[in-house]
């Protein structure tokens, strides 16, 4: 335990900020795993996380690219489905 009182008003900034990344980081979690926000917000999070040193920047780029390459994947997944109800539909 703290003894001087500089220490203890340390040790109290400490574990708010500790509680505001924390709940910053379960955030970005969860926009990661189900992102239904708008991708723009997504990386403006992230991006504003890597640099309060919440999370490092490589990991960002990372987060960043996995984003993108499931995206691109959903949006492929939903054009090819579009296509084969239009071949269905002509034939």
């Amino acid at each position: 335990m703290p003894i001087t009182s500089s220490a203890k008003k340390a040790l109290r900034v400490a574990q708010s900020k500790k509680t505001q990344n924390d709940k910053l980081r379960r955030k970005l979690k969860s926009l990661f795993k189900k992102p239904s926000k708008n991708l723009s917000d997504v990386i403006s999070m992230i991006d504003k996380a890597s640099k309060k040193g919440i999370i490092h920047k490589n990991k960002a780029n990372r987060f960043k690219a996995k984003l993108m390459a499931k995206l691109k994947t959903n949006l492929s997944k939903k054009s090819s489905a579009q296509k084969s109800k239009k071949k269905v539909a002509k034939l």
